[in-house]
């Protein structure tokens, strides 16, 4: 218990400098945190969930495994993110975001629907992990090609220092995050073997805590003014959590996959696309996307 609060402590600071260090460096490099939060931000956050995936799939060559862990972690934090965080984030106070986070909700929903077909037959092989993997790189390149066109010549004009400076405060903010993120996923397996729960349910718990890190990022970007990384980390982290961890995850080692789960990350990443595309968030909304969380809690129990 007390390692999931001293986890949860060190989320928060280590959000508190990654905030801080994605504004600095996107001032610097004349980048909107849009596309820092996109990227960076989307990946570095997400880092937890990809070392639990290929720790996980390299242990399972040569030893026991927990079939259905991966995919559980992977599918349960993007679930946390595109309901319950998305709702905390929208409790606090009601904003606008660019008209660019449309394009990323779509990005979504073709995610999950990839990810609902490739687990049809309740197994993510290594073509199927290819075919995930190769989205994400698609979905990325899009968004660096979007940076390229909204940059022009800025990037000629960097002051060094101030760039320098919000890189590190970036990078000790990730590193932080990514240390307490594990503590907060040792100390929610720990209770759920305690409470004698399933690999899936263990895996599911894992998700939620590997979560943290983004909705953490997001909360302290909401509250430095910068609206468009809040909500562009969550819905960029949504796609990039079901594709790279699973996807190579499976290239190591076939995965177990439940279709119930996939299916619900798929109707979870529309109810965010009709709720979000017209660009605001209020509080109607935030309750909304909790109240979306609910059947799902419901559902793990029937797993």
């Amino acid at each position: 218990m007390w390692l999931l609060i001293i986890g949860l402590v060190f989320l928060i600071l280590g959000a508190e400098f990654a905030g801080r260090g994605a504004k600095s460096t996107a001032l610097a490099l004349g980048i909107a945190p849009l596309f820092i939060s996109l990227t960076l931000t989307t990946i570095s956050t997400s880092m937890p969930e990809l070392a639990i995936s290929i720790t996980s799939a390299i242990e399972s060559l040569s030893g026991p495994s927990l079939p259905g862990f991966i995919f559980a972690t992977a599918v349960g934090s993007m679930i946390f993110q595109g309901t319950l965080s998305l709702g905390v984030l929208g409790l606090f106070r009601k904003f606008e975001f660019a008209k660019r986070v449309k394009v990323d909700l779509l990005a979504s929903i073709i995610a999950s629907f990839l990810l609902l077909i490739v687990s049809s037959d309740g197994l993510i092989d290594r073509w199927d992990g290819a075919l995930l993997l190769l989205f994400e790189i698609m979905y990325m390149n899009n968004i660096i090609q979007s940076v390229r066109r909204k940059s022009g010549k800025k990037l000629e004009r960097i002051p060094v220092l101030k760039a320098f400076k919000g890189i590190v405060f970036l990078i000790f903010g990730i590193v932080v995050m990514i240390f307490a993120s594990k503590m907060v996923v040792s100390g929610a397996i720990d209770l759920s073997f305690s409470f004698g729960l399933s690999e899936e349910h263990i895996g599911l718990f894992a998700g939620y805590g590997t979560s943290f890190p983004e909705l953490f990022f997001s909360i302290t970007a909401l509250f430095m003014g910068m609206e468009n990384a809040a909500i562009g980390n969550l819905i960029g982290s949504n796609s990039y959590i079901i594709t790279a961890p699973i996807g190579i995850a499976a290239l190591i080692s076939p995965q177990k996959a439940n279709i119930y789960m996939a299916a619900y990350a798929f109707a979870a990443s529309l109810i965010a696309y009709f709720l979000l595309r017209d660009g605001k968030m209020n509080k109607k909304k935030a309750v909304l996307f909790m109240a979306s969380s609910v059947p799902f809690i419901m559902m793990m129990g029937m797993l």
